[in-house]
């Protein structure tokens, strides 16, 4: 398998969190989003292709794949929730 159609994996830390991502492929880059309640996952279909003529990049948004783990240790997770023994009307 040639550079170009090997599949790089790794973690960002950013925002005080750890992004999963994947790249594939060289060129300018392609940045796919996944949407709603998915993952990364919903680009497999086109990942490969994409790679053929260019740098494509997928990750997963926070909360999401194989970071919903590390989201659910955040900072962030109830943040909005009230004080243990506040009075919620």
């Amino acid at each position: 398998m040639n550079a170009a159609k090997q599949l790089r994996t790794g973690f960002v830390e950013t925002n005080e969190t750890k992004l999963y991502y994947e790249t594939m492929g060289e060129g300018h880059p392609l940045v796919l989003l996944h949407g709603g309640y998915m993952d990364r996952r919903m680009w497999d279909d086109q990942f490969a292709v994409f790679a053929q003529n260019y740098r494509v990049i997928r990750y997963d948004i926070r909360g999401f794949g194989k970071i919903v783990l590390d989201f659910l240790s955040s900072p962030y997770l109830g943040s909005h929730q009230p004080k243990s023994g506040a009075k919620v009307e």
